[in-house]
């Protein structure tokens, strides 16, 4: 039981620390992107206007996650349309409340509540339950809505039950980076028009694939990236809950043999008479009954 609990603390207490240390994608040397400010406020996150209006060259979209500090998610989202020569403007947008990390750890710490062996399947299991989903939801949608947050909810809730058979199926897709966060960068370092587009979901029990193509700004044409660059911002809170899901079928899989064992030795005592002196087994009613027909050795 104590050796439960300090696993499921250590995860929360991973968890958090993750969120406080895995937060900046650091950029991999030579690959021409520009590293802003892990300090940056919200004045850095203005509009990124294209320097040619009216051209066909597409506008910079900053790395919004070197913006991330502690429980603050930023990520780009344009604004406005390149058909018609419009402006393609870029925005580094925020993703939560300053608050998430609590709702984060509340989600934590009723999960872990819910895997303690000793709670009974009753109203409190399913309070703990709904205080998961809820909390968990509530990271990830911050502050947009009630309704924002219901959809996160039964997002949650789905994806709790299915999240363990989808990881075991595509544990090789999340080790390679296909998983609900991925930053795609391409850029030469020259000529300063570096495209990064930064993908950070909200549902992080989502298994999305994040683009694999970028626009070249001359052609418009679709090209492979050259650069990828993963963050584990979001994918320690994924790894981390999953190895919660694990402790759980551990123990859910511990307790049902526990119970396996009860029911045998039940149908045992069902089938069998209480051991008699000298005897070195359970005898069966029939064998019994043959021994000595008396009626004080037949059952009621």
């Amino acid at each position: 039981m104590k050796s439960i609990s300090l696993i499921i603390a250590a995860l929360a207490v991973g968890a958090f620390a993750d969120l406080h240390t895995q937060g900046v994608c650091i950029d991999t040397p030579g690959d021409g992107v520009e590293v802003y400010n892990r300090a940056a406020t919200e004045k850095a996150c203005t509009a990124y206007k294209n320097r040619n209006t009216g051209s066909k060259q597409w506008d910079t979209c900053p790395d919004c996650t070197l913006l991330n500090e502690k429980d603050l998610l930023y990520y780009c989202e344009s604004k406005g349309s390149h058909i018609g020569g419009d402006e393609l403007n870029y925005y580094c947008k925020q993703n939560g409340a300053g608050d998430s990390v609590a709702w984060l750890m509340l989600c934590f710490w009723a999960e872990a509540i819910c895997l303690l062996p000793g709670i009974p399947l009753t109203s409190l299991r399913l309070l703990c339950f709904v205080i998961r989903n809820v909390a968990s939801a509530k990271w990830s949608s911050g502050s947009q809505g009630l309704l924002v947050l219901i959809k996160d909810y039964m997002t949650h809730a789905v994806f709790d039950i299915i999240g363990l058979v989808v990881y075991c199926i595509s544990r090789r897709m999340l080790e390679e980076g296909v998983s609900s966060n991925r930053i795609i960068v391409r850029g030469d370092g020259k000529t300063g028009d570096d495209m990064n587009f930064s993908i950070m979901k909200r549902n992080w029990y989502m298994f999305r694939t994040s683009p694999s193509e970028c626009m070249d700004e001359t052609t418009e044409q679709a090209v492979r990236p050259t650069a990828l660059c993963r963050c584990g911002y979001i994918s320690s809170i994924f790894y981390n809950t999953i190895i919660a899901s694990f402790v759980f079928v551990i123990i859910y899989l511990r307790n049902s043999v526990a119970l396996l064992k009860k029911l045998q030795r039940l149908g045992q005592f069902l089938g069998t008479v209480p051991r008699h002196p000298g005897m070195n087994r359970h005898l069966h009613y029939s064998e019994l009954y043959a021994l000595d027909p008396s009626p004080s050795t037949v059952p009621v």
